[in-house]
């Protein structure tokens, strides 16, 4: 990937939103930067052409503008955010000036700088295309045409992972092809599954009942992820589930002081009416605010544990998304030329070699493993091997302290992997040893925050 002659300079400013309409006379008395990336996007997204009339093309991502012209003043731009009247603003006071030659010198601030705008650019050109985006780190998946799986009643979304990365020889786009499972039925139709199982079979206690369905139902949805279906289709982590409230007497706050029922901002917004007035509602933090989504907008996301616990059901899932190198590659090649028509290419002249860069490897031996079989046998790592032989040595793993660390996000998985561990125990000639659990605090990467929340845990 390179940067043409025409661009030889990208200009960075800062962009925030002010309440109400604000000029640049009365800019210090008015509240900025109390709105979050997603609420600025909003307005942009709402006001682009304006903003290009004023200062050309431009892309934008969390409170950054970039744009290829200078602008000399500050620029103040009256929009309307969930019905509330407020100002978008530019500040030129806070430009910096990006040098695309330096993009090849990895010693320059310049070329951290372009690694961002170069991904921001392929960000936008892949939603062009129509795929939908998911997550930070985003993926690429095509929603239109999902593959079903109906004896699971599963679906499968074919996707693409895409990156702009700087190596020695230059910058390089990577695409690699990427898959999304989710369940066809709705978090209501597996609550209602539940309600079924545990309610209506119990013949006894009938409040018990009712209190053993709600602790199941948080046990297997709190803490999950869920596709909310309707919109962009975005996920969402599930913090806690209401029983005792529906979408018609849930209500949202707007920013303009009114309140609406969930009921009537669904059917409003999305065209959506509610079939179930008592369904449980989803408590999930959206842009800091904890908000409430009808269960029956949603779907369950990933592979539930009935299917992962079933050796024959997770191979006949997987084998859905099985291609050959020549099939994979066919379907990046053409994605690939659907996404170099789209028109951000051009404004940024951008210029990409759309030929694969091919990459010599080889395939290492597999190594000789030290044993006490005798020797004149010689025996090479395999996994059905290493099942097959006893450990020799583990009395240090059986004197110390196991303590297995996770996240919120992947609760099921370490539990899944310290069952696994518990159960090899005895092949790895170790005594019956408990391991214990713990769940760190979002601390997204903050290595002094994981170990603070570990010596706490010690002590």
């Amino acid at each position: 990937m390179k940067i043409g002659k025409n661009v030889p300079q990208i200009h960075q400013y800062p962009i925030s939103i002010l309440n109400g309409e604000v000029s640049s006379a009365d800019v210090q008395d008015s509240s900025a930067y109390q709105y979050s990336p997603f609420e600025i996007a909003k307005v942009v997204d709402r006001e682009t052409k304006r903003i290009e009339l004023m200062i050309g093309k431009f892309i934008y991502s969390g409170f950054n503008i970039w744009t290829t012209q200078p602008i000399t003043e500050s620029y103040f731009l009256s929009s309307k955010l969930m019905g509330q009247k407020v100002t978008l603003m530019i500040d030129y006071q806070g430009e910096y000036i990006v040098n695309t030659a330096d993009i090849d010198n990895p010693q320059r601030q310049d070329c951290q700088a372009m690694s961002q705008i170069l991904n921001v650019i392929v960000k936008q050109a892949m939603s062009e295309t129509g795929l939908l985006q998911f997550g930070n780190r985003p993926k690429f998946f095509d929603s239109t045409s999902p593959m079903n799986v109906d004896e699971l009643q599963m679906q499968i979304w074919n996707g693409f992972k895409a990156t702009a990365y700087k190596y020695q020889s230059g910058c390089a786009l990577i695409i690699d092809s990427c898959s999304r499972f989710m369940s066809t039925k709705t978090v209501l139709d597996r609550i209602q599954e539940l309600y079924d199982d545990i309610v209506d079979s119990n013949e006894g206690n009938a409040s018990r009942a009712i209190d053993r369905f709600q602790d199941e139902c948080r046990k297997e949805f709190v803490g999950s992820s869920i596709i909310a279906n309707y919109g962009v289709k975005k996920t969402y982590i599930v913090d806690d589930i209401k029983f005792d409230l529906g979408p018609c007497n849930t209500f949202f706050d707007m920013r303009d002081g009114q309140k609406i029922s969930v009921a009537k901002y669904f059917y409003k917004t999305y065209n959506l009416k509610i079939s179930d007035k008592r369904q449980p509602m989803l408590m999930t933090k959206h842009q800091g605010r904890l908000i409430s989504i009808p269960s029956e907008f949603c779907l369950m996301d990933g592979v539930p544990d009935s299917i992962r616990n079933n050796g024959k059901s997770m191979r006949t899932l997987l084998n859905k998304t099985k291609q050959t190198p020549d099939q994979k590659m066919a379907a990046i090649v053409k994605m690939v030329n659907g996404l170099f028509k789209m028109k951000k290419w051009a404004e940024w002249d951008i210029q990409v070699d759309q030929t694969p860069q091919a990459l010599e490897s080889r395939r290492l031996a597999a190594p000789e493993l030290i044993h006490k079989e005798g020797d004149d046998k010689h025996l090479y790592a395999s996994e059905r091997l290493l099942k097959q032989m006893p450990v020799y040595q583990s009395d240090k793993l059986s004197k110390v302290q196991l303590i297995f660390v996770h996240d919120r996000y992947s609760a099921n998985e370490a539990d899944s992997a310290r069952t696994n561990l518990m159960k090899c125990q005895g092949q790895m000639g170790m005594k019956s040893k408990e391991m214990q659990m713990l769940c760190l605090p979002d601390c997204r990467g903050n290595t002094q925050k994981i170990q603070m929340a570990l010596d706490q845990f010690i002590d």
